[in-house]
């Protein structure tokens, strides 16, 4: 039996609408209308409803409640700064250089012959990429940090070799790049009380401390990816290593990771008791550490999202203590795309919620092929089943977007994930006991081992023949999200009117 999910369908509906008026360049004053009309419709039928059930206007109320929702996605993209009819440069053109405010947005990345800073001018309010051939020029500034330089922003180039690169800049906001020396830098300045920039001070203290204690070896940046998400300081050999083996997710902070982190805090913080003051200031205090280590990782879409969930169920707790899972995703994405309904075309938003949605809706179906009690044969056989299901989602959205695949991502999770969750769990350990000395050493060191083991292992699957098979695909990736949420959409409700997969499970 295959309870409902009451949130699930208006979600998708409402994701469709994004991705459609996106896809179709619809224009804000095609939907504003139609929107209000069907918004109108459906009160008037919620209250007929109410006042007299009748199945004509139930019927009724729930296909306007339908257009409602997937009008409204329209509407938000039709008038998001990231809609294809706002995708325009309020930068004029300038003959000479000048002098710009700008405001860091993203951490330097250093490419083959140069390094990149995306920063955002705070006059115009718009992102520019700087490019500079000097070593050590862009490295040190952190987000949220602010500098004034003598730039000439120029057009980015949405043609020729550099075209594809130019339309994913254009997908940021970011229409301009300039060149800059040493020179054309006059200052830089940190802005005090500015939240993500303590955050990465804060972060970068923890990491130059990981560095000294893995004496610059390589395990030391392979265990701040695995932890963080952050694979800048990675070596390029050692990202291709995870990537060919199929495991480069143990790099992104996902659900797993976040997951693995409140069942730490859960656990530790079960010695306070039961009572109601005691519930309360648990469930405080989860939330706090789970939002925490969202923002180490940057708030990347996938922790975000996972974050979301866990603070829902932290909160079903004192409500119904009931936890719908799949009610909690489509929060979670309805949540994130009312923000920045550009998120949605993000591939790390697509691939993030797609695993989900496979572990809730295929591997129910690999679960029931077997029929044991034995703990560590279902222990294991869930990892392959999660594996397996996360890897039929998401390779719809993978395979168009980078267009490979890993034969042996199987291998990599049966020996990765629970080397992820040793490292994960020690790296809490640590930080639960303060970072006391003994415990510091002893961790370090069951890190040290499970991270070159993860190291040599990815080393090894990805020097089998046949690692990744390249599919030459054309980029469909718009078009196959959208025919996973129609087919999502109709099948829910075929299941159940409004409702379709849930998980269900009592809340701690």
């Amino acid at each position: 039996m295959i309870p409902k999910s009451p949130m699930f369908s208006y979600t998708m509906l409402y994701l469709a609408g994004i991705l459609s008026a996106k896809m179709f360049s619809l224009q804000i004053g095609y939907v504003v209308y139609p929107t209000i009309l069907f918004l109108v419709i459906s009160s008037v039928l919620f209250l007929i409803n109410y006042r007299r059930h009748s199945y004509v206007v139930n019927t009724l109320m729930r296909f306007a409640i339908f257009m409602t929702f997937f009008l409204a996605g329209c509407w938000n993209i039709c008038q998001s700064p990231y809609s294809p009819g706002n995708l325009y440069s309020s930068i004029p053109n300038m003959k000479s250089k000048e002098t710009l405010d700008l405001e860091v947005h993203e951490s330097a990345k250093i490419n083959r012959k140069t390094t990149s800073l995306i920063v955002n001018c705070i006059r115009y309010n718009e992102r520019i990429i700087l490019y500079t051939m000097q070593d050590g020029l862009l490295e040190n500034f952190k987000p949220g940090e602010r500098l004034k330089a003598v730039i000439k922003p120029t057009p980015v180039s949405l043609s020729g070799e550099y075209g594809s690169y130019g339309n994913f800049l254009r997908s940021k906001r970011c229409f301009n790049y300039a060149f800059v020396t040493e020179d054309d830098i006059i200052e830089s300045t940190n802005p005090p009380f500015f939240l993500k920039n303590s955050i990465f001070k804060i972060s970068n203290m923890l990491f130059e401390e990981i560095r000294k204690r893995s004496n610059e070896a390589e395990w030391g940046e392979i265990f701040i990816a695995i932890i963080t998400g952050r694979k800048e300081e990675l070596d390029r050999e050692t990202s291709l290593a995870f990537k060919n083996a199929g495991a480069l997710h143990i790099m992104a902070v996902s659900g797993l990771h976040v997951s693995l982190i409140y069942i730490l805090i859960v656990n530790v913080l079960l010695v306070f008791g039961n009572k109601l003051s005691m519930k309360i200031t648990k469930a405080a205090t989860t939330m706090l550490l789970v939002w925490l280590y969202c923002a180490l990782s940057g708030f990347s879409s996938s922790s975000v999202r996972a974050s979301i969930m866990i603070s829902i169920m932290v909160v079903s707790g004192f409500t119904s203590g009931r936890y719908m899972t799949l009610n909690s995703l489509s929060v979670a994405a309805l949540i994130i795309t009312l923000y920045n309904p550009a998120t949605l075309f993000s591939v790390g938003f697509q691939l993030s919620f797609m695993a989900m949605l496979s572990i809730l809706f295929i591997a129910p179906y690999f679960d029931s092929l077997i029929n044991t009690k034995n703990r560590i044969i279902l222990y294991f056989y869930k990892i392959v089943t999660i594996s397996l299901s996360c890897q039929l989602g998401t390779s719809l959205i993978a395979i168009p977007a980078f267009g490979e695949v890993s034969l042996y991502f199987l291998i990599s999770n049966l020996v990765l994930m629970p080397l992820t969750a040793i490292v994960i769990f020690t790296a809490g350990l640590i930080a639960a006991t303060g970072f006391c000395s003994f415990a510091v050493n002893l961790g370090m060191y069951i890190i040290e081992k499970a991270v070159t083991t993860m190291h040599l292992t990815v080393n090894h699957i990805e020097s089998l023949p046949y690692a990744t098979v390249a599919i030459n695909c054309k980029n469909t990736q718009g078009f196959v999200v959208l025919a996973v949420i129609i087919i999502l959409i109709s099948y829910t409700v075929y299941k159940g009117g409004l409702g379709g997969l849930e998980s269900e499970s009592r809340s701690d």
